[in-house]
Order: C-alpha cells, then structure tokens, then sequence
C-alpha cells in the first residue's frame, strides 16, 4: 500500500480535498494542499539541482500548464511550496509546478478554492398582505446552492436549500404562526470528482427578521393625516421584536425616501407620532408617501436587523390609503 501512495499523482491527490481549510497529506508523499475561499497552499517534493520552480494557477487547464514553463507568465519559487492569493471564491484551480529549465511540469493537478461565506442578509418582504417571508443576501464567487437554517419563535429549526441567493416565491417562508426568524445561510459548491460532494463555506451571521409595522386603520383609511401645525400624524402596530423604529418619507411611491425621525421602541399595542419634515412643515396641498422599519441590534454582528419597506400609506386630498412599493 506504501508503495502505490508513492506514485499517486498530484491530480489524485488535490481531488482529496474535501473539506475547507483543511490541511491533507498522504503517507510518503510530500505533498499538500490547503485553501481558503480566495487562497491556495500548495507544496511539492524537492529536485535534485533545481534551484527555482516555476508554478502556473489557472482556472484554465491549458492556461496553468504553458504559465509553469513560461518564465514570463509565471510565478516563481525557490522553496519547495508557494501560497497563492486573491482568487474567486468556489472556483476550480489547474496547478502546474516545473523546474526552472524544464520544457514541461512535473506536477499537475487541481485543487476548489472554498464558496464563499454569504453576507448582507436582508428581509425583502414580510406584510400583513402577505403570509410569506422573503429574503435574500449577497455572496462573492461561485455557489451551485445555498442552504438556509432558519429559527422560528417557538425555538423550532428547520432547512431549506435553494440555487439563487434568495428565498422567496414557494420556498418562502411561512409567517402565519410565528413573530419573528432567526436566519443563517451557507453557499455550497458541488465537486463531480469526489462522487458531488457538497463543500460547505462558513455560515453567515444570524440574521433577525420581523414583520414589518403597519399603520392602524382608521374610520376614514389609515392613521395617517397631517395637522394644522403642518406635522405628520401617524398611528402604527408595536412590533414586540423590535427596539426602534424608523420613519421615511416620499413625495413618489418609488422614488427617494427620506428619513424624518427614529422612534424608539414603545409599550402598548400601538406608537403614535407627530414630526416634521427636517423642521419644515408638510403642506396638506402635496401628495406624501410614509413607510415605517422596525429595527433590532444584532446581538453577534453589532449591526442592526430591520424589517422589510414593502407597502407604504400615502396621503392624497386629506385621505390616507394604502399601496405596495417596489424594494
């Protein structure tokens, strides 16, 4: 068994990565492979006389080879390992490694540089039009999938996987019987050469995702006027989850929104609020455009959870009504 491990090639070898930053190293043989979602450690057994390597990394395999013997193109070594950096996240690398005068490598291989961890999760709708829960997040370099573990209010956990970097439409979640999600996603890429392993990045910072607050009705719409000193009068739901709130205002459904005053979090079922524009007053002859975003700190990221501004109440003629935006 010794004996054929020692002629394994570095093609054979690379494909046993499976698992990210995990060093592997096979028995007699000298070389080893690391990496993470932008870098690769490569190192290979010495030559006798060689003095410098020349190493070619490519996600092209023809491209890896010609670099190793290409002293233009290359990169160069005079040890017997090399640590390559500022790669795409989930990618397939081609390694070539060759003396410094040899017209062709004496080690080629492959080797996944890792998905990356996803980011900026964010609650792109969650209304009381709406029974579905949608979200969606950002993610550098390459996924075949996502995973998402999500936390209900009653401490219950569950999993869906999907292949966009959302979670909308039917694999949204359900927001009938529970107030709030505890949510955290993985990316994933797919490996054919190890039977389509599934190499998992890091999860993502939990992310915490409410309903967001709505204006209370009123006899005549919404609780939503503006009075005769020229302030905005609003009335919407206490959301439990919550710790502030934020106010914006518009003068166009879907153009820019501005915000006019945070509130903090209030006991009662509902927070009623007068403000002004910036100090100006709001004049009853305009059209305004109101949404309100519920706000949590995020105990683990220091950042702030907020719901989603999908629907907006709007003032026209002394009425309030109620509309859905685009995100």
């Amino acid at each position: 068994m010794k004996k054929i491990l020692k002629y394994m090639t570095l093609s054979m070898m690379l494909c046993l990565l499976a698992v990210p930053a995990v060093k592997v190293k096979a028995a007699n043989v000298y070389d080893t492979y690391k990496s993470t979602s932008n870098s690769i450690e490569i190192s290979w057994p010495a030559q006798t006389g060689v003095t410098t390597y020349r190493i070619g990394v490519d996600a092209d395999e023809k491209k890896a080879n010609d670099s190793s013997i290409d002293p233009a193109n290359t990169r160069t070594s005079t040890a017997t390992s090399i640590t390559v950096t500022n790669l795409t996240p989930g990618t397939k690398y081609y390694i070539a490694v060759a003396a410094d005068k040899a017209t062709a490598p004496f080690k080629t291989g492959f080797i996944y540089t890792n998905p990356a961890k996803p980011t900026n999760l964010r609650q792109t709708r969650w209304t009381y039009t709406s029974d579905k829960l949608s979200i969606e997040w950002d993610c550098d370099g390459k996924a075949n999938g996502y995973q998402v573990v999500y936390t209900d209010s009653d401490g219950d956990q569950y999993s869906k996987t999907v292949t966009d970097k959302k979670l909308d439409g039917n694999d949204a979640l359900n927001t009938t019987e529970t107030r709030y999600y505890k949510i955290i996603v993985r990316s994933y890429i797919v490996i054919p050469e190890n039977n389509n392993y599934k190499l998992y990045s890091d999860f993502s910072d939990t992310f915490t995702t409410f309903a967001q607050p709505r204006f209370d009705e009123a006899e005549d719409g919404y609780a939503l006027s503006i009075t005769k000193g020229g302030k905005l009068k609003m009335s919407f739901e206490r959301i439990k989850e919550a710790t502030s709130y934020e106010i914006y205002v518009g003068t166009k459904k879907n153009g820019k929104y501005t915000k006019v005053k945070t509130v903090p979090q209030r006991s009662g079922k509902s927070i009623t609020v007068t403000t002004k524009n910036k100090g100006k007053k709001f004049s009853k002859k305009k059209d305004y455009f109101v949404y309100v975003v519920g706000c949590r700190k995020n105990a683990s990221t220091g950042k702030v959870d907020k719901s989603s501004s999908t629907y907006v109440a709007y003032i026209h003629n002394g009425e309030a009504y109620m509309t859905l935006k685009k995100n």
